[in-house]
């Protein structure tokens, strides 16, 4: 994009030169001193800002005067001045300081933190026959290596523009040079956030009960580890323990170490442990009983994994290949049950050829034994038939996944110790959608099929005592037992830990692996968490109250008061005092 002709008129001052707009007739004058102030801004911002942009920065900058005189040229600016000279500001150094090589750049200009003063002008390069000075804000300036490199270390604070040299950058970070960096100023602060809430805890006396989940910095071979543990009667982070591959040898390894860890530093400060709830995770149980402490494992993830098994061993199973021979097939189904080495086999037998994918071995086949749909185009089955039709028709694994959800949340209203009651009702489901409902007769609570007095077969999803009926019985006694069952007394749920760890990612993501700050990032998640988890809830509404046309499941929602973050503040005076 070529730069627009300017109209060259003469400067009839030295104290005062001529901004003037492209095409227009008027001509605005302007000291020399706010000259200097509008080249140096200009290199400072760059040509991407527009003419708009550096007209409200000055607004802000408390420069009114110039930013009056540059509202009459609405793009363009131009400035028929001689060459301004390059201004160095002068720094004010310490006689008695010690001089730092870290401080000052290959260039030998210091990379300080002292203001640089708007009489530090950068070099504007002559690009007229005249010498004359451009300012044009739609283009990019021409400037020198140095000017460059100064204008970028220019501090524009009061717009925040101040482009951080890295060893400031570094050095605000690890508090070098006399001054607390922010890593140890967050870790302080969130010691005295724990300290507090445990002092908190152990005047009131009570045992804790905890929720613990293991958070790694990556999805896959993770570095770090961070275990928080986080109270169940008021959901906030009370201790958490970071570890890493290194000081355990494997990031298997890291759960349980930091696990053992964090209950170690529960336990010299005072503290009563009742009960633990955790993932399904077998070396945590045992950790907990060597701490003789309660173990409670997540009913969500007890469903989940049951539905999929389900699915995998019962629902989706297909037929096995057929056991009698290819020649007393009667039909092309009955034909396509057999497998491709069965048909192969039977080709090669009779002399036929044993290419082709199953659709043409079947074909083949029937039209050799003269089958009445012999030829037929009709697309054949390509797998074999499902093993328990009755169950994909009806979607036991999903109405599996809600039965032992209603049986375990049963079990803890009536605040059940041992596991038998909650197992005959788990195992009692294979009964119950056979159409058999002798057994809901004789288990606790208010049942449907026995207000309602179901007869037998009603609202059955197999027939009782068919092959159906057999496997999901035998399935339920496998892998529901006593033994299984009694991590879900309570129908304790860990949804709060997996929550934390997405306020985590905020702070800490998965795709950047922080090194030194890491620690600290968890803490600023661990404060932003127990700040905001007890916020006032303003309304409670219903989603679907004002909406009955559409047809889903109505749902309370909670209008919860603003967020803070005190806690950011308490950081910023710990850094800069």
């Amino acid at each position: 994009m070529t730069r627009p002709p300017r109209p060259k008129y003469p400067s009839d001052s030295k104290n005062y030169h001529d901004i003037r707009k492209p095409g227009c007739a008027h001509t605005v004058r302007l000291p020399e001193e706010l000259i200097e102030k509008y080249v140096a801004l200009k290199n400072a911002l760059g040509s991407r800002k527009s003419h708009a942009d550096v007209i409200r920065f000055l607004f802000e900058a408390a420069e009114p005067a110039i930013a009056a005189v540059l509202q009459q040229c609405e793009d363009h600016v131009v400035i028929d001045s001689e060459e301004i000279p390059i201004v160095e500001p002068e720094i004010q150094r310490d006689p008695d300081e010690i001089v730092d090589d870290e401080k000052f750049d290959n260039d030998g200009s210091e990379c300080s933190d002292v203001d640089i003063a708007w009489e530090a002008i950068p070099e504007v390069v002559a690009d007229s026959e005249d010498d004359e000075q451009s300012c044009c804000m739609d283009s990019q300036p021409q400037q020198s290596a140095d000017s460059a490199s100064g204008s970028t270390r220019m501090r524009l604070t009061a717009s925040g523009l101040h482009v951080p040299h890295k060893a400031h950058f570094f050095d605000f970070q690890s508090g070098k040079r006399r001054k607390p960096g922010w890593i140890s100023a967050t870790l302080e602060l969130w010691e005295e956030n724990k300290n507090k809430l445990h002092a908190d805890l152990l005047r009131s006396g009570k045992p804790l009960v905890l929720y613990v989940d293991c958070r790694f910095d990556s999805s896959r071979s993770g570095f770090h580890g961070t275990l928080p543990v986080i109270n169940v009667d008021d959901d906030r982070v009370i201790e958490m323990v970071t570890l890493t591959r290194k000081q355990t040898g494997s990031s298997w390894r890291i759960e349980t170490q930091a696990l053992e860890q964090a209950l170690q530093n529960l336990e010299q400060k005072g503290f009563t442990i009742e009960e633990v709830i955790h993932d399904d995770n077998a070396s945590v149980d045992a950790i907990l009983t060597q701490h003789n402490i309660l173990s409670s494992k997540d009913l969500w993830h007890k469903c989940k994994n049951i539905m999929s098994k389900f699915k995998e061993v019962l629902q989706e199973k297909r037929r096995s290949p057929s056991e009698g021979s290819v020649d007393s097939a009667g039909t092309i189904a009955q034909v396509a049950v057999f497998s491709v080495a069965q048909l192969r086999d039977f080709c090669w037998e009779n002399g036929l050829p044993t290419g082709g994918a199953k659709l043409a071995l079947v074909q083949r086949v029937s039209v050799f034994l003269q089958l009445p749909e012999a030829g037929a185009t009709t697309e054949l089955q390509r797998q074999r038939p499902l093993k328990y039709p009755e169950l994909a028709q009806h979607d036991i694994a999903y109405k599996l996944k809600s039965w032992i959800y209603t049986c375990a949340k049963n079990a803890a209203a009536r605040s059940d110790t041992t596991p038998q009651v909650l197992t005959k009702d788990v195992q009692n489901a294979a009964e119950h959608w056979a159409g058999n409902h002798a057994v809901c007769r004789t288990l606790p609570g208010q049942r449907k099929c026995v207000v309602e007095n179901w007869e037998p077969g009603r609202d059955n999803k197999y027939v009782e005592g068919s092959e159906t009926h057999k496997a999901v019985s035998d399935f339920l006694r496998k892998y529901l037992t006593e033994n299984k069952m009694k991590f879900y007394l309570r129908a304790r749920e860990n949804f709060i830990s997996e929550t934390f760890h997405s306020v985590i990612n905020k702070y800490a993501t998965k795709r950047i692996h922080f090194d030194s700050s890491h620690v600290a990032r968890l803490a600023c998640a661990a404060l932003n968490w127990n700040e905001n988890i007890r916020r006032e809830v303003r309304v409670v509404y219903n989603r679907n109250a004002n909406n009955t046309a559409v047809r889903r499941r109505a749902r309370t929602n909670r209008v919860l008061a603003p967020s803070t973050s005190t806690w950011k503040n308490q950081i910023a005076q710990k850094v800069f005092n």
